[in-house]
């Protein structure tokens, strides 16, 4: 049987992963009514198992009365099958001096044999100019990285950076969407300006096969999903 993970988009940069073992892993959520009136998505209809936050603006790290008692993570983390990463990275491309760090997470799911899963959520990464980027995001299976611009890198670097570390798929994040009012690239204006087409993946999500390797990169972006997981 196929060691297989499942990945879905909550909206914004808040993705579930699902291991092996039916655990959901929670990336970035944001408050529902957050900056200001700025925000107006549904909370995530999930229950975790563990929250990763990449940095405490309340687009990423908002815990729910209904989270309260679920891990939060900001850090290195292990756990039965699970091994996570992180690095701070600038938030913007003058080395953190206006919007400070963010982390980049890379967690790697054991399967049944071979290598592990490896998905890598970037955060809001304003750079792809480190070492230890590049690093944290080699030969990734999944790479969720910001392409929206003005608070992070835009579409080119995202395309980049994924070159560069040969990942398998590339998932595009963190634009002006509907319930997002915010001064960023939305998706068709930042697909527009990438030379090659990006594939639209539907609000249910994907499932990750471990055992199959394209040997290309796989640009994508995902629908939300505002409904249960």
């Amino acid at each position: 049987m196929n060691a297989m993970i499942r990945v879905q988009r909550h909206g914004h940069a808040c993705f579930s992963v699902r291991d092996r073992q039916e655990r959901l892993w929670l990336f970035d959520p944001f408050r529902p009514d957050g900056l200001g009136g700025r925000f107006n998505l549904p909370l995530p209809d999930v229950d975790p198992y563990a929250i990763l936050s990449t940095h405490a603006h309340e687009d990423h790290a908002w815990r729910s009365q209904r989270w309260r008692s679920v891990p939060f993570i900001e850090g290195p983390y292990s756990d039965s099958g699970v091994n996570i990463q992180a690095i701070a990275m600038p938030h913007d491309p003058d080395h953190g001096t206006r919007m400070g760090y963010t982390r980049a997470f890379r967690m790697e799911i054991n399967g049944e044999s071979g290598a592990p899963t490896a998905v890598v959520h970037t955060g809001d990464i304003g750079t792809i100019q480190d070492p230890a980027l590049i690093q944290l995001c080699q030969d990734a299976d999944v790479l969720i990285v910001p392409a929206g611009g003005n608070y992070t890198i835009g579409p080119e670097q995202a395309v980049d950076l994924a070159r560069q570390c040969r990942v398998r798929m590339a998932v595009l994040m963190h634009f002006k969407e509907p319930g997002i009012d915010l001064p960023m690239l939305t998706p068709e204006d930042a697909f527009a300006r990438l030379p090659e087409p990006v594939e639209r993946i539907p609000p249910d999500g994907m499932t990750i096969e471990t055992d199959c390797r394209e040997g290309f990169t796989r640009l994508v972006w995902m629908a939300p999903n505002l409904g249960p997981a």
